[in-house]
């Protein structure tokens, strides 16, 4: 009798740990803003891009900072890069646009969009905005 409760004892723990925990997201109000991530999923990478109103949210021609996970960063959740700094670029990632140069400033009163899609899990973005140099998180 003791057998079969710790088999369905294990059983359930394995499968407890199995489950994807979809990326969450908020953000600190500073600006530069630090966005503090958490889940399971693994970014393909993190973007910030002006708003533009379009239902897709960040497109090449208004991604304002894009970082990518390098080799060792593929390895891991996106728990691993928080606390994220805007225009930090965290071990384990690097910076593809701008490819040169830190990214421009934020700017008083534009809507911006971040995103951090992932694989293994869902992942997570935000609308903000900068005003009286305070970051705001905005519903979109």
């Amino acid at each position: 009798m003791r057998l079969p409760i710790i088999i369905l004892i294990l059983v359930s723990l394995f499968c407890s740990s199995c489950i994807e925990e979809s990326a969450t997201l908020s953000i600190d109000g500073n600006n530069p803003p630090t966005f503090k991530l958490s889940g399971s999923g693994v970014p393909h990478f993190c973007v910030i891009g002006e708003d533009t109103g379009k239902e897709e949210k960040v497109w090449p021609s208004n991604v304002i900072w894009k970082i990518e996970p390098d080799a060792e960063g593929r390895q891991l959740g996106v728990w691993s890069i928080s606390p994220l700094t805007f225009g930090k670029v965290p071990k384990g990632y690097i910076q593809t646009f701008p490819k040169d140069h830190p990214p421009s400033p934020l700017q008083e009163g534009k809507k911006y969009y971040f995103s951090v899609p992932t694989y293994g899990a869902q992942g997570t973005g935000m609308g903000f905005t900068v005003k009286g140099n305070k970051t705001i998180e905005i519903n979109n």
